[in-house]
Order: structure tokens, then sequence, then C-alpha cells
């Protein structure tokens, strides 16, 4: 029987949870939020033991879907990394 490998694109679009029209959480503890802090309004990608800042993406919509893809590129990345160096 083959080993079972999850695709981490999937794990990076389940587990999100809306807590507001400007909050959303991942079971990660990663959370992308608008925030309306004058001339820097925007949507915020920050993932929890990261010491760099939030990652600001534009006050709309596309916005918005464009945080969700970055952190499904980066647990997509991770993922593939983690995979490479237990293989290595």
């Amino acid at each position: 029987m083959k080993n079972k490998q999850t695709d981490p694109l999937m794990d990076a679009v389940e587990g999100w949870t809306k807590v507001s029209d400007y909050l959303y959480v991942h079971s990660s503890g990663a959370r992308i939020e608008r925030r309306g802090i004058p001339a820097r309004a925007g949507w915020y990608l920050s993932f929890p033991r990261e010491r760099k800042g939030a990652h600001r993406f534009e006050p709309t919509a596309h916005g918005c879907d464009q945080a969700f893809v970055a952190f499904a590129a980066k647990r997509a990345a991770l993922s593939y990394l983690s995979r490479i160096l237990k293989a290595g």
C-alpha cells in the first residue's frame, strides 16, 4: 500500500475560519486581515512564527484573494522542502 501524501495546496485551502468580513484565521495560526491604517490600508498576511512583519496586499477583494494565494504558495513550498529534507 502506498503512503498517502496530502496535497499541500488543498491543505492550504482548508483550515480557514472567517471571523469577520475583515479577518480570516487559519488553523496554523496564520491570519489574513484588513487593516485601515492611513496610507497603508490593505489586506495583511501574517504567520505566527515569522519574525518579519506582515505581507501587505491591496485593500481590494483581489488583494484578499492574492493573500490566500500567497499563503497557499508558501505552504506548498515549505511542504516540498520538508519532503526533500526527509528524503535526503
